[in-house]
């Protein structure tokens, strides 16, 4: 049914789920006693003191949780019309502990915690002695019948978990996320179609409780959106996993799309837990004196094939700490080799939701500047002060340079490099193999402008090697540079600029930029 929701000044039409007066509770029939006044009952209800417990005492009560889920919300409050609160300040990501009501057609009201104000209100049909997950929906700042709030209501009916199993039902309320196919364990879809607001059977899904769980999803029948690890399940648990936030956000947001875990209550508190997406890496390859390589995390290969200056990713991975990048000269095939690499080096924890630029640099065959990996975790974001400015961040991946070097800039065409450029005092100086502050730096630059590259000022104020113009007129953006290459004789392979835009969509764009070394 449809019912009026009012959000501030504006008015929503919102939806309970279902289609009809009795749909959105799993199908269930009408309760015998629909209509029912709901609210807490009366602790003695039922109950004869003369006569010991009553056979049929909770076969007119149901027990209810609510799970926030809607990633516009503040904390909420949700109660029955007329009747009990259920919820206090509920904030997002949150679940109460279950409450007994009276079965029946309960009027259930969802209220901003900070002003009372009314955002839904919407029948729910129970049935006598059901425990129900109610989950708010949606985004409370939409008029749209297609993403609006709304109360999803799940009858708790999990099939027995087995031996090492946990029992997982999946329930699909990401707001702005098309219908989507589920994927347990990376071997193959296991839940197909599932539409937005949906949720698979009631029964569950088995998971394997003694490891963890890569969960897929994949636009329906199309790409994947991604993935996720799910861990710390114990036996015999039953649990809801929601997936809620926006795919339009940065999985490290706290509104961005990822995976709530709803917990067995215990009666006293009904945990939750956050399953951020698996971390994003992308590598870009500067070591001198290796070719194409392929790289791996254990028995994973994460890159293959990739040639001297190239780009590539993203690839997911389970979140780890300590973790170590094996390369190797390329192979056929994804296995790993079975020799010892050609170069190995750690890069430190990979935490869910975070997005990693790693830069292979340095030289195998050489002690002075060995291979070595630098990762950079992505975290730019708008400066306040200059909120349509690029963001950067620097890796110096040249070891034959200077070990500190600053960054010039000139507007383009250049005539004369000792005159035109300027260095960007934010960027200097830059330490070989050690990138800039990961938040990024404020380029004070639009449009097309030409970048260069010199040792940090004794004498010359200007760049010994600068590179093809750049366009960074389109505002805001989150960039990362990397000069990697010989600057010295015998210039192979010569030193070149590869600018990385990393977009939203995780799709990031690499521009490589050749060099002008002045007098070669």
């Amino acid at each position: 049914m449809c019912a009026t929701a009012v959000l501030g000044l504006g008015l929503l039409s919102a939806c309970d789920g279902g289609g009809d007066e009795d749909a959105g509770v799993d199908g269930s029939t009408p309760p015998t006693d629909a209509g029912m006044d709901a609210g807490m009952d009366d602790p003695d209800a039922g109950e004869d003191p003369d006569a010991g417990e009553d056979p049929d005492a909770g076969l007119d009560t149901v027990e209810v949780r609510v799970v926030h889920a809607s990633p516009d919300a503040p904390a909420v409050d949700v109660l029955v019309a007329g009747g009990a609160t259920i919820a206090d300040g509920l904030a997002y990501g949150e679940a109460t502990t279950h409450a007994e009501l009276s079965a029946g057609v309960a009027t259930v009201e969802v209220r901003l915690d900070a002003d009372d104000s009314l955002v839904l209100d919407a029948d729910v049909t129970l049935t006598a002695g059901g425990s129900y997950t109610v989950i708010a929906a949606g985004l409370a700042g939409s008029a749209d019948a297609d993403d609006e709030l709304r109360l999803l209501v799940y009858e708790e009916a999990f099939d027995a978990p087995g031996t090492d199993e946990a029992r997982a039902r999946i329930v699909h309320a990401g707001a702005d996320a098309p219908g989507v196919d589920v994927d347990l364990g990376l071997d193959g879809v296991d839940v197909s179609d599932l539409a937005r607001f949906d949720a698979t059977e009631a029964a569950g899904v088995a998971l394997d409780t003694t490891m963890p769980t890569r969960l897929e999803v994949l636009a329906g029948g199309g790409p994947r959106v991604s993935t996720f690890t799910v861990d710390g399940l114990s036996d015999g648990d039953e649990v809801f996993v929601v997936a809620t936030g926006l795919t339009g956000a940065l999985p490290r947001d706290d509104d961005g799309f990822a995976l709530l875990a709803v917990l067995p209550d215990d009666g006293t508190t009904s945990p939750t837990a956050w399953i951020r997406q698996d971390p994003r890496v992308y590598a870009l390859h500067f070591t001198l004196d290796l070719d194409g390589v392929d790289v791996f995390a254990g028995d994973q290969e994460l890159v293959d094939d990739l040639a001297f200056g190239g780009f590539a990713g993203p690839v997911q991975v389970p979140p780890a700490t300590g973790v170590t990048l094996d390369v190797f000269d390329t192979t056929s095939g994804s296995a790993r080799p079975s020799g010892a690499p050609r170069g190995s080096d750690g890069i430190g924890d990979l935490e869910a939701g975070e997005r990693y630029l790693v830069v292979a640099t340095g030289i195998v065959d050489d002690t002075a500047d060995p291979f070595e990996l630098v990762a950079v975790r992505e975290a730019m974001e708008p400066d306040a002060a200059m909120p349509t400015r690029p963001r950067v961040v620097a890796v110096h991946a040249a070891p034959d340079a200077a070990e500190l070097v600053q960054v010039f800039r000139a507007d383009d065409p250049v005539t004369d490099h000792e005159t035109d450029f300027t260095s960007i005092a934010s960027l200097t100086p830059i330490d070989y193999a050690t990138p800039t502050a990961e938040m990024g730096t404020t380029l004070d630059e639009t449009g097309t402008v030409v970048l260069g590259v010199g040792d940090v000022p004794t004498i010359d104020t200007f760049p010994d090697v600068y590179f093809e113009p750049y366009d960074f007129s389109g505002g805001f953006g989150r960039y990362f540079l990397s000069a990697g290459g010989r600057v010295q004789g015998p210039f192979t392979p010569l030193v070149r600029m590869v600018v990385i835009e990393a977009t939203d969509d995780h799709q990031w764009v690499a521009t490589t930029l050749d060099a002008t070394v002045p007098g070669l």
